[in-house]
């Protein structure tokens, strides 16, 4: 990939900053040498084909992988730029939010509350009300629920909650859709 679509975002309040990131798995490139500027307020959409490199792409900005070369800078509510190479994948969560493909991944707790309850601990928040959340995720009814046991959809809709109660300033969603009807795309966006 080429320069990103705007020089010197970084210096204008970038989100985040990847440079030259280059990234191999076993000697089979997945990266090779992409930079991508995302400013504060901007929603970006990876799109290609399935190994094209865009999961790869969000578990470096996350931290879940570190770069080979190049670079990925988060800036997050610091006024020092969060370097993925040297921060831990707990620093950077405190910035920037993932939701994986598989949502189950996220997903071990008894309940949907407790789910919610436990990532508000995990950021050293108080735990709150999480009516508002819940109504506009259509997950009121299952608050009480254990969340392994619900559809497909209804999971991706608890990852994006438990993910979303700690009001992270960077959104990462891998295959935010997977499992959502129309109505639901359209309250998710």
């Amino acid at each position: 990939a080429g320069q990103g679509a705007r020089s010197g975002a970084a210096e204008e309040g970038a989100s985040i900053s990847v440079r030259g990131l280059t990234f191999s798995y076993n000697g089979h490139p997945a990266l090779d040498a992409l930079s991508l500027e995302i400013g504060q307020g901007e929603f970006v959409a990876l799109m290609g084909r399935n190994g094209a490199g865009k999961t790869t792409l969000l578990k470096q900005m996350v931290g879940l992988l570190r770069p080979r070369q190049g670079t990925v800078l988060i800036y997050g509510s610091g006024s020092t730029p969060i370097d993925t190479r040297f921060s831990s994948v707990e620093e950077i969560i405190r910035s920037v939010g993932y939701v994986p493909q598989n949502p189950q991944a996220l997903l071990f707790s008894d309940t949907v509350r407790q789910e919610l309850d436990f990532t508000r601990r995990g950021h050293d928040q108080p735990l709150g009300d999480y009516a508002a959340l819940l109504e506009i995720l259509s997950l009121t009814s299952h608050a009480e629920r254990y969340p392994r046991d619900l559809s497909v959809g209804e999971q991706q809709r608890v990852a994006l909650a438990s993910i979303l109660v700690a009001e992270p300033q960077i959104l990462l969603l891998d295959e935010p859709t997977r499992g959502l009807d129309y109505p639901q795309k359209k309250a998710l966006a």
